[in-house]
């Protein structure tokens, strides 16, 4: 299983990201794995949704989201958790990706599709990335 970022999502699907042609190189890659996003990747892409630039892309965004084959919903522990895990890192490690980290855990998935950097500061966790 994958975990799916919000940088990777984001540049597979608008053109105009810097790293599209990386994410569709990547797809051919990783097609095939099994899927994770968690509930702040899901708020981060539905909240690019109201932003003109990705207009033309909300069905497919939509469309993306619902074929995740798995949504980790936080509850209240999983924050409590991210906040933690934040604190260890001395917040060089944003509190999304804390979450994301989180979720990861639970799920016992170590790789991560990314164009975050911040991920590699974290052992056992493998970032694929072109």
């Amino acid at each position: 299983m994958l975990f799916n970022d919000t940088t990777y999502l984001l540049s597979l699907i608008n053109v105009m990201e810097k790293n599209h042609e990386k994410a569709i190189q990547l797809l051919e890659h990783i097609d095939k794995e099994e899927t994770l996003i968690n509930s702040t990747v899901l708020i981060e892409m539905l909240n690019r949704l109201k932003k003109k630039r990705y207009d033309k892309y909300r069905n497919t965004i939509i469309d993306l989201i619902y074929n995740m084959d798995n949504i980790h919903y936080l509850t209240t522990e999983d924050y409590s958790k991210s906040l933690d895990t934040c604190k260890y890192y001395n917040f060089s490690i944003n509190f999304s990706d804390c979450t994301i980290l989180e979720s990861m855990k639970q799920f016992n998935v170590t790789h991560i599709v990314s164009f975050d950097s911040d991920f590699d500061k974290v052992n056992n966790i493998n970032r694929i990335y072109l």
